[in-house]
């Protein structure tokens, strides 16, 4: 399998597929970009035709073609190897198991399906009814084909015959989610039948477009027949980690920095007729973690737009509280007229990306809310207030963010913050309140210049790009970093460097050796030091050893206070901790 992948990368560039996802920039022999893993205004990507890879200065992702495309489409290697093959025109030898054979079949089923449903909306005289509905909700053929809206004819076994007539298993079709499977079926023999009958159809697409599943909505409603039906758990469809519509906005996403959550696929059809794309929807049941975890790939900002309705504004309360234990920004966008985004959109289309513009954070909405229905000059009020709020405003991740809304709190409750929060965590108030949903989302570290590894890589880059061209008698301070290889480059570098021995043949010995980290040490001095003249650059090394310096007393001294706190702790040690702190004073007196 390795032999496939290199004659895929030998036959695509990285540069020119990066580029159909996102601007390029020149930046000498390499390409710079905005990362999108993560938001920033700088860019911080950077690319190497000569060595086909790509690093990330800001997040400290990294990797070749397929680690590109399976960050960014968030699919396993395995996925990213057949993309790229097709692409490539390289064969897969033994790679159709079972499964994945199993998997491609329910997947040109639900494809097969969504066809079947759309051409019947649009041709069959059945779907009178269903075109009139779309209709009366101001759905246009544009939003009809975009969407691929379709219409299960209202028979028992019309979808079962088509398929079988294509070729696939009555266990194929169950499989799929479309068809169930029963003895009989008021009073008739068939077996197998169809899930979806006299519905209008949203085929539900996961983030590469693919069908895995479909929403229906029924049209001659009865008692006894839900609104809506989802298709049930399959091995392509997992309804906690689909987000409806996600395919058609995830650009826009990243491009708007902020996703709109909706809850329903009208609200996203209306939505995107009206030209505001970055929005998507749950498919059948509550926000989950899964679905956050999907959306933070895209973007930290999400804006809730539920229904004004009791159950919507609990349902943002729920979903804000998810967000938030996972470090999302959540803000309430407030529908000035409709109970929803689609009846906003139907009656002033102007207003809804107004009200996009003007949400506000979910603590601010509650508690708006909340001053209308209770009256401050009562105590039991300003207690109800008091126990819908705090829960929240304790929840929220961000101290300064918490810090902020327990003073407005506090303000409109006439009660200083320490007595507000006091005895809170005892109160059977606080029993009652939801948990924040915990989770185990890797966090990617940063190379920031802030940290010890960040100044050092910068400095490296610096002192490896200019040479033989800095003329400053600063030496390159001593410290031990945590990361090996790059402790390593640094002691090497720093030894040549002070000795005024550092030559070229010095860091082409050491990228023979490490060639992953060189490559991103060039990179990085690609991004920042391309263009310094060397009056610029002496500043920038100046600026950078005296940071470094400062980290490395630092270290030091925590070091020490370590070990005077052991010698402290046993007898006997007394000369010892005279000997230590003789030597935090010596750290003391550098400057």
């Amino acid at each position: 399998m390795t032999n496939t992948a290199e004659q895929i990368k030998q036959r695509l560039d990285i540069v020119n597929f990066i580029r159909e996802y996102i601007e390029l920039k020149p930046a000498g022999a390499n390409f710079k970009a905005k990362c999108p893993f993560h938001e920033e205004d700088t860019p911080s990507l950077m690319i190497s035709p000569e060595k086909q890879i790509f690093k990330c200065f800001g997040c400290g992702k990294g990797g070749d073609i397929f680690t590109f495309l399976c960050d960014y489409e968030n699919i396993d290697f395995k996925e990213a190897l057949k993309i790229l093959a097709a692409r490539a025109g390289v064969p897969l030898l033994h790679f159709d198991r079972r499964e994945d054979s199993r998997k491609a079949r329910i997947l040109e089923i639900l494809k097969l399906a969504a066809e079947f449903y759309h051409l019947t909306l649009l041709r069959s005289g059945a779907a009178a009814s269903a075109r009139a509905y779309l209709t009366a909700r101001q759905v246009d053929d544009l939003s009809l084909d975009n969407f691929k809206l379709g219409y299960s004819p209202n028979e028992w076994r019309i979808l079962f015959n088509f398929l079988q007539k294509k070729g696939f298993t009555a266990e194929e079709m169950v499989g799929s989610g479309l068809v169930k499977h029963s003895a009989a079926i008021r009073g008739q023999t068939a077996e197998y039948y169809d899930l979806f009958r006299g519905r209008v159809m949203f085929p539900i697409n996961d983030e590469h477009g693919q069908v895995v599943g479909f929403g229906g909505r029924i049209l001659a409603e009865a008692p006894d027949q839900p609104k809506y039906i989802n298709t049930p758990q399959t091995e392509v469809y997992d309804k906690s980690r689909i987000l409806y519509g996600i395919d058609k906005a995830k650009d826009s996403i990243r491009k708007n920095r902020a996703v709109v959550l909706v809850e329903g696929y009208m609200d996203v059809i209306a939505s995107h007729s009206v030209d505001v794309k970055n929005v998507v929807a749950v498919s059948g049941t509550a926000f989950t973690v899964g679905h956050f975890e999907l959306i933070r790939r895209f973007t930290n900002n999400i804006l809730l737009a539920f229904d004004m309705d009791v159950a919507g504004v609990t349902a943002a309360g729920r979903a804000y509280q998810i967000a938030n234990s996972l470090g999302l920004n959540t803000k309430v966008i407030r529908l000035s007229q409709g109970k929803d985004p689609d009846e906003l959109i139907r009656k002033k289309p102007e207003l809804w990306s107004v009200a996009i513009k003007e949400s506000e954070h979910l603590v601010d909405f509650f508690r708006a809310m909340l001053l209308k229905q209770f009256d401050l000059n009562r105590v039991e009020d300003k207690k109800e207030i008091r126990n819908q709020l705090l829960p929240l405003i304790l929840g929220i991740s961000d101290a300064v963010e918490r810090a902020h809304f327990l003073d407005k709190l506090a303000l409109m409750l006439n009660v200083p913050v320490l007595e507000l929060t006091r005895g809170w965590e005892r109160s059977p108030q606080a029993k009652q309140a939801p948990n924040p949903v915990k989770s185990g989302v890797k966090q990617y570290p940063a190379m920031a210049m802030v940290t010890p590894e960040g100044i050092a890589m910068h400095l490296l880059a610096l002192v490896i790009t200019y040479i033989h061209r800095l003329k400053v008698t600063a030496e390159l301070p001593a410290l031990i970093l945590e990361d090996p290889a790059l402790d390593h480059l640094y002691k090497v570098v720093r030894e040549k460097y002070n000795e005024k021995n550092l030559t070229t043949e010095v860091i082409a010995k050491y990228q023979e050796e490490h060639s992953l980290l060189m490559e991103e040490v060039l990179l990085l001095a690609s991004k920042d030091y391309l263009d310094l003249d060397l009056a610029e650059a002496q500043r920038e090394f100046l600026r950078l050893t005296g940071g470094l310096a400062s980290k490395a007393l630092g270290m030091e001294r925590d070091k020490i206070i370590r070990q005077i706190k052991l010698a402290e702790a046993e007898e006997g040690n007394e000369q010892r901790v005279l000997e230590l702190t003789k030597q935090m004073d010596d750290l003391k007196s550098v400057r």
